[in-house]
């Protein structure tokens, strides 16, 4: 069940993100860049931990 309203943010944010990126591209290049090494530390992290759970490291 989803509730009325529940979504209505991401077109806004679609628009946001079309309008950044055609604005400003170094910028958003750079966020990108930033986003995505920041995504493979923490599942980098996240692996780990499980790993040395599993080995009772």
């Amino acid at each position: 069940m989803r509730w009325a309203g529940v979504y209505e943010g991401a077109v806004h944010m679609d628009e946001l993100n079309i309008l950044l990126s055609r604005s400003c591209p170094e910028y958003w290049k750079d966020r990108l860049q930033t986003k995505r090494v920041e995504r493979v530390r923490q599942a980098k992290e996240h692996w780990e931990s499980h790993c040395r759970a599993f080995t009772g490291i």
